[in-house]
């Protein structure tokens, strides 16, 4: 009998072997052993065990950090030894939201340069005022 992908799609199709015993032992298709190992069946059920999982080795400063550096998602993972996924997603607010929540957003690169120009002709429609005064007054 040939042998599938696990259903939890973390190992190979031949390293299966983990779902294939339990399944015997227990009357099941490899397949529902998968799907409970992924959490996809009886998800409701608590368990004492430990299934592994993806670790997050982010401290809540790294985060923090990485929440309001400015600059490319490409440099920020480089600088931080994380994925640029990564970044993205905290930088989205899609990942350790719980650390960024209280955080003000930092300004994108497109506002930095807005607000720059605000001010820029805001000392321009000043100085206009002064000299037209200074004309006037003459």
């Amino acid at each position: 009998m040939k042998r599938r992908r696990c259903a939890a799609r973390r190992c190979p199709p031949k390293s299966c072997e983990r779902c294939w015993p339990i399944a015997h032992d227990y009357g099941v298709s490899y397949q529902t052993v998968a799907q409970i190992k992924a959490r996809r069946l009886y998800a409701h059920v608590s368990f004492a065990g430990d299934i592994p999982r993806g670790t997050r080795s982010g401290d809540a400063g790294k985060v923090a950090e990485i929440y309001l550096s400015p600059g490319s998602s490409r440099a920020i993972a480089a600088h931080h030894g994380v994925s640029e996924h990564t970044v993205r997603r905290i930088k989205q607010g899609l990942a350790y939201t719980h650390v960024t929540r209280d955080l003000t957003p930092p300004l994108s690169a497109r506002e930095t340069v807005r607000a720059e120009l605000r001010a820029l002709k805001a000392r321009y429609d000043d100085e206009r005022a002064a000299l037209l005064a200074k004309l006037e007054g003459a």
